[in-house]
């Protein structure tokens, strides 16, 4: 067993303590929610606080309703398992139960939150080693320490001066395509975001979170009759791995099955959650049509850059980009036009 670096925890009763507790100036503090991904890399090395804030007491942040606005809005606390298991989220947004219970194992969606999932680190091959493994390349971008041989390269793509370390998270993408916004809260204010501007595409510090932000609740706006949504994902091994693609789309139909909006949302292949606008735009005010989804799927494949920083190779990743949006654009076709693609 690999023991735990010594620290401290607090444990807040409300969220004005929460965030008070997380105000400081040395950067040595962080967030706690379900702790599957913080406390594993901290057990490897990978992450180094000196405090942390625990948001287990917050009931506040553990809610899931309907506004009178019909807006789905769920507390960052909730874990995955309750957002999968929710009656709620099962009738206002279906595709985000499927996308949650598709996370990790059972015991890890226990534990895991909302709020860990769409704030979890970045991963790199050569970065998520133990540091007997890693400091034997003389550190990197992501390691941040700049007394080492290597600490201003980026191992997957030498030749490139920025961290390309990826953001595997299986929610963000879905989330994203659904137009999802997130509330932010620090001791100085409190502020409302689309949550791809939660995301950059830098490894390295892929947050847009201001100092000692934490997510409170994100909301998705009440979905059309006619809006059809999808998610598909591959990884490795089923219940362990950390997926190799993912994929979440959205497409609002008319009764001929012309496309009036869509959003395709990539994700787990590069910094950030990439939204393939080519590829909405090539949908847009056409008739979805099999001819199209294949069309659309090679040019989603064709906007993002994946690096060689996990374990499958590029080209395969990037294939299965192509297979995963054309698989999604079928489900909603089929979800749409009541017939099976099969």
């Amino acid at each position: 067993m690999i023991a735990l670096p010594k620290f401290e925890i607090h444990s807040p009763g409300s969220l004005a303590e929460a965030t008070a507790m997380s105000t400081t100036k040395d950067g040595l503090v962080r967030i706690l929610a379900g702790g599957t991904d913080l406390v594993v890399n901290m057990k490897h090395g990978l992450e180094k606080p000196a405090r942390l804030v625990w948001l287990g007491k917050l009931s506040e942040l553990r809610t899931i309703s309907v506004s009178p606005e019909h807006a789905l809005r769920i507390g960052a606390m909730c874990t995955l398992n309750e957002i999968a298991a929710s009656s709620t989220v099962q009738q206002f947004a279906p595709v985000l139960a499927e996308a949650a219970c598709a996370v990790a194992s059972p015991a890890i969606r226990n534990s895991a939150t909302l709020g860990g999932n769409l704030c979890q680190d970045t991963r790199c091959f050569y970065f998520n080693q133990s540091e007997f493994w890693r400091g034997a390349l003389g550190g990197c971008i992501k390691a941040r320490i700049p007394s080492a041989p290597n600490g201003s390269v980026c191992h997957a793509t030498p030749g490139l001066a920025a961290c390309t370390a990826v953001f595997c998270s299986d929610l963000a993408p879905i989330l994203i395509a659904l137009n999802a916004s997130v509330k932010l809260i620090n001791q100085r204010r409190e502020r409302v975001v689309d949550l791809i501007e939660l995301y950059r595409e830098d490894g390295a510090n892929h947050l847009t979170l201001n100092t000692n932000e934490i997510i409170a609740e994100l909301s998705i706006p009440a979905a059309a009759s006619n809006q059809f949504s999808a998610f598909k994902k591959i990884r490795d091994r089923r219940s362990i791995d950390f997926a190799l693609a993912n994929v979440g789309v959205d497409l609002l139909l008319d009764a001929e099955l012309l496309c009036r909006r869509a959003k395709i949302v990539v994700g787990a292949v590069q910094s950030a959650p990439i939204q393939c606008k080519p590829a909405e735009a090539m949908l847009l005010n056409n008739k979805l049509t099999r001819e199209l989804i294949d069309r659309a799927a090679v040019s989603a494949s064709s906007t993002v850059s994946p690096v060689p920083n996990v374990e499958e190779p590029v080209g395969y990743r990037k294939k299965m980009v192509r297979v995963l949006v054309q698989r999604a654009l079928l489900d909603v076709w089929s979800k749409a036009s009541g017939e099976s693609y099969l």
